[in-house]
């Protein structure tokens, strides 16, 4: 082979090496080249607003003194979690399937210890076995553990929360103070996840009523 040959078979196997060294970093930068960002989908909203609470409608005694806006564009794609090199044999299948049952009945035991004891508080005290309200009684466990009951296929029991959900007032506290980053993430973040992942109209008028009031 000519001289003139191997500086271009080199110039072009490091111009390849380079390529992909660069989708290397690109993909574990959270950016998946081949991958398209798909447009959220479109939430209808078909019910009406309760009049009893338009929280919008009072007047902000500390008004923020400004807003920063959601952002308009998608955010990056984040790389996948589980292993592109795993696979699925009958062996690890097995184990799989054992270790989600166990979990699935530590839950449901726990679940029917707080359905017969404590139900609609907030939580359920583990030695004592008595309700215990620590975010105002407004069902921080019932709420929290809504897309769980729905991830594991609970259904019946999901219906039966919402169904309670759906009774909670949350123009009653127990205190004068509440605790806003707990209900943000256990309360309003449980309810948009479950409407997430259900779809019921039930769950969203409560996030917007709880939204309103905070």
């Amino acid at each position: 082979m000519s001289r003139a040959r191997r500086q271009i078979l080199g110039a072009c196997l490091g111009a390849f090496l380079l390529l992909l060294l660069y989708r290397y970093h690109r993909t574990n930068d959270g950016i998946l080249p081949s991958t398209t960002p798909h447009a959220a989908p479109e939430v209808i909203l078909n019910f009406e607003i309760n009049p009893k609470y338009l929280w919008r409608k009072i007047p902000v005694l500390y008004p923020v003194a400004e807003v920063q806006p959601l952002p308009a564009t998608l955010s990056k794609t984040l790389p996948k979690v589980q292993s592109a090199d795993s696979k699925v044999s009958r062996l690890n299948l097995g184990r799989q399937t054992t270790r989600q049952s166990a979990a699935k009945a530590a839950f449901e035991r726990c679940w029917k210890s707080y359905r017969s004891l404590a139900w609609g508080a907030d939580e359920l005290a583990p030695l004592s076995g008595s309700p215990k309200n620590m975010l105002q009684g407004w069902g921080a466990t019932l709420i929290d553990n809504l897309d769980t009951l729905w991830i594991m296929g609970m259904h019946d029991e999901f219906k039966k929360a919402v169904a309670a959900v759906a009774n909670i007032k949350f123009e009653g506290a127990q205190s004068p103070e509440i605790n806003t980053h707990d209900v943000n993430i256990h309360l309003l973040g449980g309810l948009l996840a479950a409407f997430g992942l259900s779809a019921d109209q039930k769950l969203l008028e409560k996030s917007i009523e709880l939204g309103d009031m905070l």
